[in-house]
């Protein structure tokens, strides 16, 4: 299991949703079920959606698995020291994302095998 926030430049709950279903698209074959944990305005910045949602794996993950998912989302990362969670930033590291709307986004990962 890992869970996903996106911080999508959107001020509309339905165009943040439309966005998600890019990244579910994205992640076909790499998921088997996903639950909508959040998707509400961001309060630290206007005209922002926080969308977060909780993602089954099709297999058990580990480090090197969960960067192929995460290199579908965006093609950069940085990791924490423990390697359970990533960023990524659209402002800080020049991110590409697979939709242009996503500014931000942080992935936790339940733990590797």
């Amino acid at each position: 299991m890992f869970q996903l926030s996106l911080f999508i430049e959107t001020n509309s709950d339905d165009e943040a949703l439309k966005v998600l279903n890019d990244v579910i698209h994205v992640l076909n074959g790499e998921i088997t079920s996903y639950v909508l944990i959040e998707n509400d305005p961001y309060w630290k910045v206007d005209g922002w959606f926080k969308t977060t949602c909780n993602f089954e794996s099709t297999h058990s993950l580990d480090y090197q698995q969960a960067e192929k998912i995460l290199r579908k989302i965006s093609d950069k990362w940085s990791w924490d020291k423990g390697k359970t969670s990533a960023h990524s930033s659209v402002k800080e590291m020049v991110a590409v994302f697979c939709n242009l709307k996503i500014q931000f986004s942080t992935c936790w990962f339940e733990d590797f095998e």
